[in-house]
């Protein structure tokens, strides 16, 4: 008499990316309060909706529990690896879009209706020009920011 509900929270997850790939944290939660509302065998599925061609391999890491319990939630990892040559062809603004679903959890056969999208936007405009060897990185200045300490506007008694 199980009735687990799963859901993810956010529904929607989005990283800019330039290259290489991405790692996205999703979370599942049961939302179910009732203490025998366990989600058993829960497997994560998904599917590339935007961008196939630019995807060279998805891993959902964990994939899988024995159990979630009522009120429980989990967190894994969507991990995406772009095909670096189609990619970096790709103009900025580019997207990949993956749907993460729960494919099986035997308590609740029909399913759940809750699904994440996480999808990576390329932006190479934004991403941090690589420094040469040996230049500082911060120049040091004399300019002090911050509110004063408490030792700055000290009275000498005579």
């Amino acid at each position: 008499g199980a009735e687990p509900e799963l859901a993810f929270e956010p529904e929607e997850l989005e990283q800019a990316v330039c290259q290489g790939g991405a790692v996205l944290t999703g979370t599942l939660v049961n939302l179910a309060q009732e203490q025998d509302d366990i989600a058993e065998n829960v497997l994560l599925g998904y599917q590339i909706t935007g961008g196939p061609d630019f995807v060279d391999g998805v891993q959902l890491d964990p994939q899988s529990w024995d159990m979630i319990p009522a009120a429980g939630q989990v967190n894994f990892q969507i991990k995406v690896d772009l095909d670096d040559d189609g990619w970096s062809a790709a103009p900025d603004g580019t997207q990949v879009k993956v749907r993460v679903f729960v494919g099986h959890e035997t308590n609740r056969p029909g399913g759940h209706d809750s699904t994440l999208e996480a999808t990576l936007v390329k932006d190479c405009a934004a991403a941090p020009t690589e420094t040469p060897e040996g230049t500082p990185t911060e120049t040091p200045s004399g300019t002090v920011t911050g509110s004063p300490g408490p030792n700055r506007h000290r009275h000498h008694d005579a």
